[in-house]
C-alpha cells in the first residue's frame, strides 16, 4: 500500500503519527447489502474486503479538519453524476478480475485509510475507464456531481502506452457529504491531463483521494480548483515509477466564511530523471483557514531527478488563517529539490491605485484578486482546452463576488 507518509530515511525509521479515533453514526452492513445486491462477483468481492476494513477503525480526529459536525445522509444505490467521452465506460460494480488486481495493486492510504476503505465499500458511482492505443485519438471525459443525493464514488483509470487522455471532474453536489476515489494508472509514454474542479454545497464536507501510478516517459498534469464546501480535504498523491516520469500539479483555491481546506499533494521520486512540480495559490477570506501540505520524497537511485513545492496565499481578511508545511526527504544525492511558502494580504497601494481611476474598493479588491489567479486560468486552458475547462474562470468571478460580503 503506498503510504501518504515515508517513515524512513536510510538506517532511520520515523516514528509514525498517531492518529486518534471517534466513533459516530455511519453506515452499515444494511447499506453494504444493498450495494452487493448491484453488484457483480469481483466488485462485490472489494466491497466485502473494503467493508471489513472500514469497521475496523474509527473516523480520524483531525486536528484541522474537525470532522465532529459532520453528519452522514441516507445512502441510495445510485448518485446523480453524469459521464461524458469518446471512450467506452465500465461500471465499477462489472469491474472483471484484472480490474480488481489493478485496484490492488494501486493500494493507497489517501487521506485516511477510513475514507479509502469507505470509498471503495459503499460507492453509489464509478467507473472503468480502460484507454487503449486504438482510443489515442478519444473526446475528453467529462464527469459531473451533481443532485443532492450523497456521492460516494470510485474510479479506476487504465492509459495504455503511449495515449493521452484529457479527464475533467466536476463536483457540484448540493448533498452536505462527497467522497471519490481516483485511481490511476499511466503507462510508458502516455499523458494524463486533469481537471479538477469542486464547486460542491457550502456546507458539504468534500473528500478526494487520488492516486496516480506513472511509468517511464509517462507524464500528469494536475489542476486542482477548490472553491467550496465546509470542510474540503483533497490528497494527491504521485509515484514517479519509471525513469523520466513528470508529475505537474497545480492548486487553485477559494475559501470564505468558517470554511475550513487541507490540501495535500505529495510526489515520490522513484526512478532516475523523473520531474515534478507542486504550485499552489489560494484566497482566503472571513474567518476561513487553510493548510497547504506539499511533500516531496526523493528515493535512493532517483538520480538527476528534480523537484519543487511552492505555495501562496492571500489573506483578505484579518480572521483568515492560512498554514503551509512543506517537506523534503531526500536519499539520493545527485538530484535537485526545493520549497518555499508565502502568506501576505493585499497590496493597499495596489487597491488606492485603482481607486483613483474610478474603481470602488471592492471592485478593485476582486480585480486583483482575479490577476493573481490568471496566470493558472490560462494554463488550464491551455492544457485542458477553453471549450471543456468547466467554466473555471466564471465559477471564480462567481466566488469572488462572495467576499466583498464579509471581509
Amino acid at each position: 500500500m503506498e503510504k501518504t507518509l515515508s517513515l524512513s530515511h536510510g538506517e532511520f525509521r520515523l516514528v509514525e503519527p498517531h492518529v486518534s479515533r471517534m466513533s459516530m453514526p455511519s453506515y452499515g452492513e444494511k447499506e453494504l447489502e444493498q450495494m452487493l445486491q448491484i453488484s457483480g462477483k469481483d466488485a462485490g468481492e472489494l466491497r466485502a474486503s473494503s467493508y471489513l476494513e472500514y469497521v475496523g477503525r474509527g473516523f480520524p480526529k483531525w486536528k484541522r479538519a474537525s470532522l465532529e459536525s459532520m453528519e452522514l445522509p441516507p445512502l441510495d444505490t445510485k448518485a446523480s453524476v453524469k459521464t461524458e467521452g469518446g471512450i467506452h465506460f465500465r461500471s465499477m460494480n462489472s469491474i472483471t478480475g484484472e480490474d480488481l488486481s489493478i485496484i490492488n495493486r494501486l493500494s493507497f492510504e489517501g487521506s485516511d485509510r477510513k475514507f479509502v476503505s469507505m470509498g471503495d465499500a459503499f460507492f453509489n458511482s464509478g467507473s472503468v475507464i480502460d484507454v487503449k492505443r486504438v482510443d489515442r485519438t478519444a473526446a475528453p471525459v467529462v464527469i459531473t456531481v451533481e443532485g443532492d443525493t450523497p456521492t460516494i464514488m470510485s474510479n479506476l483509470f487504465v492509459l495504455d502506452k503511449q495515449v493521452e487522455l484529457t479527464v475533467v471532474i466536476r463536483n457540484k453536489t448540493g448533498s452536505v457529504f462527497s467522497l471519490m476515489n481516483n485511481r490511476f494508472f499511466v503507462d510508458e509514454g502516455s499523458s494524463l491531463n486533469l481537471l479538477f474542479i469542486n464547486e460542491a454545497d457550502a456546507d458539504a464536507f468534500v473528500l478526494n483521494n487520488s492516486y496516480y501510478l506513472l511509468s517511464s516517459n509517462a507524464q500528469l498534469n494536475m489542476f486542482d480548483v477548490n472553491l467550496s464546501g465546509k470542510v474540503v480535504v483533497p490528497s494527491h498523491v504521485s509515484r514517479l515509477n519509471g525513469d523520466s516520469a513528470v508529475s505537474n500539479n497545480w492548486a487553485l483555491y477559494s475559501a470564505t466564511g468558517s470554511s475550513v481546506f487541507d490540501l495535500s499533494y505529495k510526489l515520490r521520486h522513484s526512478a532516475r530523471n523523473t520531474k515534478g512540480a507542486i504550485d499552489g495559490i489560494g484566497v482566503l477570506g472571513g474567518t476561513a483557514r487553510s493548510v497547504f501540505r506539499g511533500t516531496i520524497d526523493i528515493d535512493k537511485g532517483a538520480k538527476d531527478s528534480r523537484s519543487s513545492e511552492h505555495s501562496d496565499a492571500l489573506l483578505l481578511s484579518e480572521k483568515a488563517v492560512s498554514d503551509a508545511i512543506p517537506s523534503l526527504s531526500v536519499k539520493e544525492n545527485d538530484v535537485e529539490a526545493s520549497h518555499a511558502a508565502t502568506v501576505g494580504s493585499i497590496d493597499q497601494d495596489a487597491v488606492y491605485y485603482l481607486q483613483n481611476r474610478g474603481l470602488t474598493q471592492d471592485e478593485a479588491e476582486r480585480l486583483i484578486v482575479s490577476g493573481k489567479f490568471d496566470p493558472l486560468i490560462e494554463r488550464i486552458k491551455e492544457v485542458i482546452g477553453g471549450e471543456i475547462d468547466g467554466g473555471v474562470r466564471v465559477a471564480i468571478i462567481k466566488r469572488l463576488g462572495s467576499f466583498s460580503c464579509e471581509n
